[in-house]
Order: C-alpha cells, then structure tokens, then sequence
C-alpha cells in the first residue's frame, strides 16, 4: 500500500478475488486516512486545545510521556500518536524505510502520526459507498476531519473554538491539501 498507493493495491486484491468468482461490488466498511509528521512533539498541554466535535477524549502514556491520544469514539474518530514507539512495540520497523524516502525525515526525532477512522454510518453520509467513490472523495474526508471535525487551537479568546489554529496544526492542514490523496 505504501509502495504502490492505494489505487494500485485496490486493483491488485480485485483481481485475486475476482479470479475466485464473482464477488459483486466492492463497498467500503470502514477507512482509516493518515499522515506522519516530524518537527513537531504533541504533549499534554495540546491535549485540552483540541477542539472536536466528540465528547470521548484520551491519552495514552509512556511513563510520564504522552504517548497518543483519542478523540471520539463512534463511527468517526481520530489518533494521534508517537509511531516511532509503536513500531517499536508491534515489530514494524519496515515503516522507517518508508519514512527514509521521504527527504525531511529525521531518523534522530519521533514521527506522530494523526489518523482519522471513519466507520460506514459516517462513509454513508458523505454519500461513499464503493471503493471507487471513495477514492474520489478522500481529499474531501481528510479535510472534513482535519478542519471541521478535530482542530488543535491557541490562545486565549472565551472561548477556545474562537482561538487560532495552532501554527503546526495549520501547516498539516496545508500539506494535506496540497497532497496527492
């Protein structure tokens, strides 16, 4: 998947299971979209400065370290979480390969990851049925959970959904769309 992209490896297992018989459409159940970041260490002051439209939130530490964080917990919901460490936990060290190609990456600081879970019920009202209108529509999930549905915020306005993006949060956001989804 990370190799070839998501269309690639979509047209690979269609063609295994074709080759089986006739499996119909392929519908989508559940996605999970997600980015990994350098340059930038989420701790628990940034927690409290999320804003998101769930009310079920939580951390997760190493020792005294935030290790990741939850935000919702039904048919959409977000993670942010070291993935340094969590490759290290569940034998993934593939993953720094795939890192290592890009030119930023830092082998000396952690990479977060901020990944996004959407469930049918959400897939359904956003009008994604198939895997090929999902694929059409990914741009516009990530950017209806990065924007509207979790936002990381600073400041000190009343109240904090009126403060500014947080300069960090605001570069991902940039990237994402500048991104070939």
């Amino acid at each position: 998947l990370y190799e070839n992209g998501h269309g690639s490896a979509f047209r690979k297992a269609d063609a295994i299971f074709r080759s089986i018989g006739d499996i119909g459409t392929a519908n989508i159940s559940r996605i999970d979209l997600c980015v990994d970041f350098q340059h930038w260490q989420i701790n628990d002051d940034n927690f409290h400065d999320f804003i998101c439209r769930a009310n079920k939130k939580g951390v997760w530490y190493d020792g005294r370290e935030p290790n990741g964080f939850q935000f919702g917990k039904g048919d959409v919901l977000a993670r942010i979480y070291n993935k340094t460490k969590e490759i290290q936990v569940h034998n993934k060290g593939w993953m720094e390969e795939v890192w290592q190609k890009c030119s930023d990456y830092n082998k000396k600081l952690p990479v977060w990851r901020v990944e996004f879970q959407f469930r049918r019920p959400a897939l359904m009202e956003f009008g994604v049925n198939t895997v090929e209108e999902t694929f059409e529509k990914l741009l516009g999930l990530w950017q209806y959970g990065i924007n509207d549905w979790l936002s990381l915020r600073t400041g000190k306005a009343t109240r904090i959904e009126r403060s500014p993006v947080e300069k960090n949060w605001k570069a991902l956001v940039k990237e994402i769309g500048r991104a070939h989804v």
